[in-house]
């Protein structure tokens, strides 16, 4: 059964809550994507996002109430796209599992509004 955390239900399976949101945990989550393709956890997701944030996109508002603007995902491509993979490797890791994250989630939003709710 989904459960909703914030306004979004995250991927089925994820890796369990770290103890904090600091670096470190941070980029062991992304380590474990990387290595096994498990998404990373809701808290690491929001954590990344806050990396990114500033006022025109979406990552500060998933980083701040978890809810996912339809276009969070063209914003990740986005910065993937400005980054140089020779200099910004560990950055294009957590994008990506940032990415991958968004790609499993359901957003609350806009995915499951039908039109009988309009």
């Amino acid at each position: 059964m989904a459960y909703s955390v914030g306004r979004h239900i995250p991927p089925a399976i994820t890796q369990d809550t770290p103890e904090d949101n600091t670096y470190r945990y941070v980029t062991a989550q992304v380590m474990v994507y990387v290595a096994t393709g498990l998404h990373i956890s809701t808290d690491v997701a929001r954590a990344i996002s806050a990396y990114w944030q500033d006022p025109f996109n979406a990552f500060g508002v998933f980083a701040s109430t978890g809810e996912i603007y339809p276009s969070f995902y063209g914003d990740i491509q986005r910065e993937l796209s400005l980054l140089d993979p020779e200099q910004c490797f560990p950055e294009i890791m957590m994008l990506r599992a940032l990415s991958a994250y968004v790609e499993g989630s359901s957003d609350l939003t806009y995915s499951s509004i039908t039109v009988d709710q309009i």
